[in-house]
C-alpha cells in the first residue's frame, strides 16, 4: 500500500472509513492520528465510518459521544466500559447515527459498504456490486450479529455440551427432559441442575431458542411454507411458532422473511 498523503497534506475526505484489527489499540494511543481525525470531522467530512474495532478509534476522538454505535460483539463490553458516553448496541450488523456509521466484525463491513454505495449511487448499482462480489443484498443493519444460542452454549468440556449438540440434531422430535437425560446417561433431575449450572438456562429454554433459531435460518434460506418450517423444527402448529417468534425477535415470521430473506434479496 502506498500513501499519497500524510496528515499535513491530505485534503478533507468525503467519506472516511476507519478499519479495525490488531492495530486499532495502537492507533487509539496515537495522539496525532486522533487529533487529525477530530479535525477532519470538524472540517466537513461528509460521513465517517468504522469497521469492527475501528469504533474504538472513533470513540477515542469523541465522535461517538451520545451516539449509538456497534463493534464486534466480542469487544462490545470493552467499548461500553472504556467509553460510557457511547450507546453501544452489541447486536446490530451496522448502525447509522446521522453521519456516523459503525459496523460489527469483518464481513459486516461489506454490508455497510453496500449501504454506502446505495446511498450515493442507488439500489441498482449496489445490487450489481453485490453480484460481482457474490454476496447477498442486503442484510439489514438491524439483523443480529450472531445466533442467540451462543449465549446458551455450555463449555466444550462439559457433559452438557454433547447433549446440546444432540438436541440440535433432533429438533423435529418430541424432546422431554427424560429422553434427553437418558441419552446422556444422567438422571433427569441431575441433568436439569447441570444444564442450568453450565448454561445459565433451563433445558426447555434452550430447546425453544434452538428451534426458533433453526426456523429463522430456514425463513431466510428456503422457500418452505411457514407451516412446514414450524413442523420441521419441532414447533408444531404455525400459530405457536408465530407467537414464540414474535416474543423472541419482536417481529413475526412473515415480516422477518420479507426483510431478511436471501430468496428475495439474492441478485439474479
Amino acid at each position: 500500500m502506498i500513501a499519497h498523503y500524510d496528515f499535513s497534506t491530505m485534503p478533507t475526505p468525503d467519506t472516511l472509513i476507519i478499519p479495525g484489527g490488531q492495530g486499532a489499540p495502537f492507533v487509539v494511543q496515537n495522539s496525532n492520528t486522533i487529533d487529525w481525525l477530530t479535525q477532519a470531522a470538524k472540517k466537513g467530512t461528509r460521513r465517517l465510518a468504522s469497521t469492527c474495532t475501528g469504533a474504538f478509534i472513533l470513540a477515542k476522538a469523541g465522535l461517538l459521544d451520545n451516539r449509538e454505535a456497534t463493534t464486534h460483539w466480542q469487544y462490545a463490553h470493552t467499548l461500553r466500559k472504556n467509553y460510557p458516553s457511547v450507546k453501544v448496541n452489541d447486536d446490530a450488523i451496522f448502525i447509522k447515527d446521522e453521519n456516523i456509521y459503525s459496523s460489527a466484525g469483518v464481513t459486516s463491513g461489506i454490508d455497510l459498504a453496500l449501504s454506502l454505495v446505495e446511498e450515493d449511487w442507488g439500489q441498482a448499482l449496489a445490487l450489481a456490486v453485490a453480484k460481482q462480489v457474490v454476496v447477498f443484498f442486503r442484510r439489514s443493519g438491524g439483523q443480529s450479529q450472531y445466533s442467540p444460542l451462543l449465549h446458551m452454549q455450555a463449555p466444550q468440556e462439559s457433559r452438557i455440551y454433547a447433549s446440546q449438540q444432540w438436541i440440535l440434531k433432533h429438533l423435529s422430535e418430541t424432546l422431554p427432559l427424560e429422553k434427553i437425560a437418558a441419552h446422556a446417561a444422567i438422571s433427569p433431575r441431575h441433568f436439569a441442575r447441570l444444564f442450568k449450572r453450565d448454561t445459565g438456562h433451563t433445558v426447555g429454554e434452550f430447546i425453544t431458542c434452538a428451534r426458533l433459531d433453526a426456523a429463522r435460518s430456514l425463513l431466510t434460506s428456503s422457500s418452505l411454507p411457514i407451516a412446514k418450517i414450524s413442523e420441521q423444527v419441532g414447533l408444531g402448529h404455525s400459530e405457536n411458532m408465530r407467537r414464540l417468534f414474535t416474543q423472541y425477535f419482536k417481529t413475526n415470521p412473515s415480516q422477518y422473511r420479507q426483510h431478511f430473506s436471501a430468496q428475495t434479496s439474492l441478485v439474479e
